[in-house]
């Protein structure tokens, strides 16, 4: 695994790694042995297989930019009847 970014945010870290997981990329995150201090200002190192890298940071990108977005008919299911599964 390569660091593609280093986090002091533990969620902007975990956005990122969901993301990239939810692409069918092999991701991780590092917490240097201390991932149970979730709110810590504790470097995160966001790591994905070298072979994804240039793809990973494509989809980060996109992420950042706001160009990554929902499509307009995606069904996200009912938050209100907790139901947040898509269809």
């Amino acid at each position: 695994m390569q660091t593609l970014r280093r986090y002091l945010d533990t969620i902007e870290a975990e956005l990122a790694l969901g993301r990239l997981q939810a692409e069918g990329l092999s991701a991780r995150l590092d917490h240097g042995g201390l991932q149970n201090i979730s709110h810590a200002m504790v470097e995160v190192l966001l790591q994905v297989d070298p072979d994804d890298m240039t793809q990973a940071e494509h989809i980060l990108s996109a992420m950042e930019d706001g160009s990554l977005t929902l499509d307009e008919g995606c069904d996200v299911g009912d938050p209100e009847n907790g139901d947040t599964s898509s269809r």
